[in-house]
């Protein structure tokens, strides 16, 4: 995990020690578009609803939160689709048969019968997987939904390797990763407050350390938040596109899509099963070494059209 501090167990510390939740006094945002009584939709053909958001602005970031969630800022997101749910092992398992077969190599999945404890169903999210197997299968999921891969080597789609030199075709209508800024403003959902349905915990909302039972639990069985997606707080977090910076000073603010440069981690957001309330907060985000796979984080789908 990247902070200024090398040593991961720091890190991991720094992620949980805030037990105590105290209101967030932030400064009013913008609110983005109210959504009407129901979103526009998309299906993939394995199984994934994903909702049209409206484009918007939001204040992203905490000034109560940890270094990285700051200066707060105000930022202009595009209309996009982003997944209702996290992709679970069921979903990951139909676009994982049907890619072996024409190029695609995922480093991390084959052991999946090794990680019975961290799913009591093939509904459950994925978990264990790297940032690089995510976005190799958001490809073959986009060729299989005869979709346009959103990332390549130079001209070449990705199916193999964990390179770090990946491009992103943000206007094509492939299957990808969320960025931080899109995924916290999904998350909020147009909410200002330190959780998205208010200044206090919920637990209806979340799967989280005091409720989980030590273990993640199938999509969907939480509330949403006002534009009908769950589990953006809780059970896994999330890889999302963005390298990471210990800070968003110097960062775009229109449809942003972090730093620059060849990345040597990559952003995770929204709390799990296994960590504090503090980790559920839509700003809080972290960053982890790409091939890295741990039993906490997962992943949901996004499409720019």
């Amino acid at each position: 995990m990247k902070s200024s501090m090398t040593s991961h167990a720091l890190v991991f510390i720094l992620m949980v020690i805030a037990v105590h939740v105290h209101p967030q006094r932030s400064t009013p945002a913008p609110p983005p578009p109210k959504p009407g009584p129901s979103l526009p939709k998309a299906t993939s053909g394995f199984g994934m609803v994903l909702h049209k958001l409206p484009a918007g602005s939001f204040r992203m970031g905490s000034e109560n939160g940890n270094f990285d969630e700051k200066p707060v800022r105000t930022v202009k997101i595009n209309s996009f689709f982003i997944a209702t749910t996290e992709t679970t092992y069921a979903q990951w398992i139909k676009v994982h048969d049907w890619a072996r077969g024409k190029g695609y190599v995922f480093d991390g999945f084959e052991g999946i019968d090794t990680r019975a404890a961290y799913r009591s169903s093939l509904q459950c999210p994925m978990n264990k997987v790297s940032w690089f197997d995510c976005i190799k299968w958001c490809n073959a999921a986009s060729e299989m939904d005869r979709r346009t891969p959103c990332y390549a080597i130079g001209t070449t789609v990705l199916k193999q390797g964990n390179p770090t030199n990946i491009i992103c075709t943000w206007t094509v209508n492939g299957y990808r990763l969320p960025t931080g800024a899109e995924w916290e403003y999904a998350a909020r959902a147009g909410a200002a407050t330190r959780f998205p349905w208010g200044s206090s915990f919920d637990d209806d909302y979340c799967w989280y350390y005091n409720n989980s039972g030590g273990t993640t639990h199938p999509v969907g069985e939480k509330r949403t938040n006002a534009w009908g997606i769950h589990d953006m707080s809780g059970n896994v977090f999330e890889w999302c596109w963005d390298a990471y910076q210990e800070n968003y000073r110097g960062l775009d603010t229109d449809n942003p899509k972090g730093p620059q440069g060849i990345p040597e981690y990559r952003v995770f957001r929204g709390g799990a099963f296994n960590y504090l309330i503090f980790n559920a907060r839509p700003a809080h985000r972290s960053g982890l070494m790409p091939n890295y796979r741990l039993e906490y984080i997962g992943f949901r789908i996004a499409s720019s059209l």
